[in-house]
């Protein structure tokens, strides 16, 4: 897996207007996962800002290959816990 270094998600951010999201979260350790669709990512995190639906979660990347592991985006999928600001971070670090 390759790691990512791309500061034009938070470029993009700057310019519309955001605060810079999870700052504090260590995004050292993040890689590439397998499968990764973009666009199911980028509806994944609408859906989660917006009404709490992971209805995209399942396809949006391999969970196993993530930092994070297939539990951790299991739970999340089944409702059993809620996305935390690593998760996220995540998500939109997958953007850039």
């Amino acid at each position: 897996m390759r790691k990512r270094i791309n500061g034009f998600t938070k470029f993009m951010s700057r310019l519309d207007g955001k605060p810079e999201l999870f700052s504090e979260v260590d995004t050292s350790h993040f890689t590439i996962p397998e499968g990764l669709v973009v666009r199911k990512v980028r509806r994944l995190i609408d859906d989660l800002e917006n009404s709490g639906n992971t209805r995209y979660l399942a396809s949006a990347f391999s969970w196993s290959s993530s930092p994070q592991g297939f539990e951790y985006w299991y739970d999340i999928e089944e409702h059993n816990t809620t996305i935390n600001d690593e998760g996220m971070r995540y998500l939109y670090w997958l953007l850039e």
